[in-house]
Formats: C-alpha cells, sequence, structure tokens
C-alpha cells in the first residue's frame, strides 16, 4: 500500500501536497471557516495555484491504468480519492477537466463499494460552499499562464 518503488513513493508524497493545498485554499476561502482563521485573499489564491499545479503534476505522472500506481490500489489512490471526494462533495470544486486521467480514475474508484460517498451535515453544507468568483478568475490566470509557457 505505501508504494515499493521511488516513483510510487514520489507519486504518494504528491498527492498528500494537493490534499494539504487544497484544504489550506478553503481554510482561508471559505466562508465555513472565516470565525475560525484569519482569511486572506492572497494566501487563498496562492494555495489553489499550488493546488491546481499539484493536480496537472499527477495528472503528468499517472499512467491510463486502473489505479494510480498500476494494477493495485495504494494508499495513493485511497487519498487521492478521498481528498478529491471530499473538495467535490462538500464545497462544490470537482476535478478540473484538464485532468482527464484523474477524471477517468475518480469515475472508477468511485464505483469501488468501500468508496461509498458520505452524506455531509445539511448545515456544514450550507456554510461551506466554494468561493467560486475566486477559483474562476485564478483558473483564467492559470490558463493565460500555461499558454504564454509560465
Amino acid at each position: 500500500m505505501l508504494g515499493s518503488t521511488p516513483e510510487t513513493r514520489d507519486l504518494i508524497y504528491m498527492v498528500n501536497e494537493c490534499y494539504v493545498f487544497a484544504i489550506s485554499y478553503f481554510d482561508h476561502a471559505s466562508p465555513a471557516l472565516a470565525t475560525r482563521l484569519e482569511q486572506k485573499a492572497d494566501a487563498a489564491t496562492a494555495f489553489y495555484i499550488q493546488y491546481r499545479q499539484a493536480l496537472s503534476a499527477i495528472e503528468q505522472m499517472i499512467g491510463d491504468n486502473d489505479f494510480l500506481c498500476g494494477e493495485h490500489p495504494t494508499i495513493a489512490d485511497c487519498m487521492m480519492f478521498a481528498s478529491a471526494q471530499y473538495v467535490h462533495r462538500l464545497y462544490g470544486e470537482p476535478l478540473p477537466i484538464d485532468c482527464p486521467k484523474l477524471n477517468a480514475f475518480y469515475v472508477r474508484f468511485e464505483q469501488r463499494p468501500s468508496a461509498a460517498i458520505p452524506e455531509y451535515p445539511k448545515l456544514l453544507q450550507e456554510i461551506a460552499p466554494p468561493p467560486s468568483p475566486l477559483t474562476t478568475q485564478i483558473d483564467r490566470t492559470l490558463t493565460t499562464r500555461n499558454r504564454e509557457g509560465f
């Protein structure tokens, strides 16, 4: 489960970093956390950019196998699915469309009985909407940067 090759361990590390960036982004951008943490738009922007870059790196690292690291699940699969599911189901932020292999992985993994989607408490769902204007603005900036070769 923890990976037997340096490549698998690198992927596990990147998946973990991706989740940390996602959670740090929502810490600074979600109204649900505004009373618990001083929220800063520049921090939210920086973490969101890191999150999207980590997703892009993972997209480049994985193949077209059933699982991220090959034919058998590893901790990377469990971490990636759980974090993507959490970010999507609670905050309404799906995996980006420019990550087709990650999206295909998500759809496949979602079919597993062990991957049943939790129902988050209604109150939490109501106060945890994504700050979509910020993500839309950052996505446009990232798209422009990618076209310009940054």
